[in-house]
């Protein structure tokens, strides 16, 4: 479809706590122009909903409560949810395959463009998706660039880095054995 990362299924609540009377499927408009979604369809593996006149704002979201849709989400087993355009073209698609966690929403998150289940669902807002875990940037200076036996070379580490600030501890592998703290091994 000319709308495939245009409009997507954005987060799915697949189990609200308690009778799940409570599900919806949320949809978000990646776009800078209003689009109407009358015609559109939603298909799931216990039926289909057809979009009624409905506006999606520019960066704005819709969100279908299965009252209105009657589409009943699976909890167990997984779910194929497909968006489909006026003329039939698929838009986009999420498909879960694990149990459905109780009170849990299943989230599409463009950084690292996966779906992933969050513990609070964010109905009609931006996902809260976790960050892209970027490789951190290991940075280290020698005190001498001269190493000889019995001299004291220092290594410094202090200006390496985690773009995401994920970096938890730096470790110095070499492949001969070092004396440090005066302790000597392989580090």
């Amino acid at each position: 479809s000319v709308y495939h990362k245009i409009v997507l299924l954005n987060e799915l609540y697949v189990n609200p706590p308690g009778i799940d009377d409570g599900e919806w499927i949320e949809l978000y408009n990646n776009s800078g122009q209003a689009l109407n979604l009358e015609g559109w369809k939603l298909v799931t593996s216990r039926g289909e909903f057809r979009l009624g006149y409905q506006i999606i704002k520019p960066l704005g979201y819709v969100v279908l409560d299965k009252r209105v849709t009657g589409l009943r989400l699976r909890n167990i087993g997984g779910e194929r949810i497909g968006l489909f355009d006026r003329l039939g073209w698929l838009v986009g698609e999420a498909v879960y395959t694990q149990e459905a966690v109780e009170g849990q929403s299943y989230n599409w998150c463009p950084q690292t463009e996966e779906w992933v289940w969050m513990v609070k669902p964010t109905p009609g807002l931006a996902n809260e998706c976790p960050l892209k875990n970027e490789l951190p940037v290991a940075y280290f200076e020698l005190s001498s660039q001269q190493a000889e036996e019995g001299k004291i070379i220092s290594l410094d580490a202090g200006e390496s880095y985690d773009p995401d600030g994920k970096i938890v501890s730096y470790k110095w592998e070499f492949s001969q054995p070092v004396e440090a703290m005066g302790q000597v091994g392989q580090v």
